[in-house]
């Protein structure tokens, strides 16, 4: 916070794309502390100093590192408005990495708001950028979704399948949260189907 702080101070006192990235890179550290009230001030005023900037890759660095602080029901409009604002900044600077985290985002804050019609849409860009970017990675994040949504439909035998497949995908990947996500989808899909006993 203090190296934040004292960087910040050091320029010159303009509307600079470093200026809102230090802020928001304060903001984050405050979080870091516990300040929540203080660090979500300062995210605001970085997001709306790097609009003022008005250049799209500030704003999606700005709204990257903002997004990631940001948690719970109350603040699900904001993660919302965030999310399409970072995917559209990506798409202005031509940013398939803020792309797709932009997107990724916007799905999670969807379903996270009930929004279902909408994860449809996000997921028709999700699929655009990962065709695009080709990066193993992305398909992996990519085939998480499609479980959850295949859960969520009460497809029940599909999903298995599916979070299967993403599971072998993230473990050649060798993604050390890949057991983790595979329990959890594991765990809801008994739970629903009502064989919890199964993996209890």
């Amino acid at each position: 916070v203090l190296l934040c702080k004292e960087a910040i101070s050091t320029l010159p006192n303009e509307r600079t794309a470093l200026r809102a990235k230090l802020m928001a890179a304060h903001a984050r550290a405050l979080q870091g502390l516990g300040s929540a009230e203080e660090a979500a001030r300062h995210a605001r005023e970085a997001v709306e100093l790097a609009r003022q900037v008005g250049e799209p890759s500030t704003l999606c660095h700005v709204l990257d590192s903002v997004l990631h602080m940001s948690s719970g029901p109350a603040h699900i409009g904001e993660r919302l408005s965030y999310a399409i604002e970072c995917l559209e900044a990506a798409r202005a600077a031509g940013d398939l990495e803020k792309r797709m985290f932009g997107t990724t985002r916007w799905i999670y804050a969807l379903f996270e708001a009930g929004e279902i019609a909408g994860v449809d849409r996000a997921m028709e860009e999700l699929d655009s950028v990962v065709r695009q970017i080709r990066q193993p990675q992305y398909t992996y994040v990519r085939a998480g979704f499609v479980t959850m949504r295949a859960l969520l439909e009460g497809r029940f035998t599909e999903a298995e399948q599916l979070a299967l497949q993403a599971l072998t995908l993230g473990q050649r990947l060798k993604s050390q949260s890949a057991e983790g996500i595979f329990g959890m989808q594991m765990f809801i899909l008994r739970r629903e189907q009502g064989r919890l006993h199964e993996v209890a």
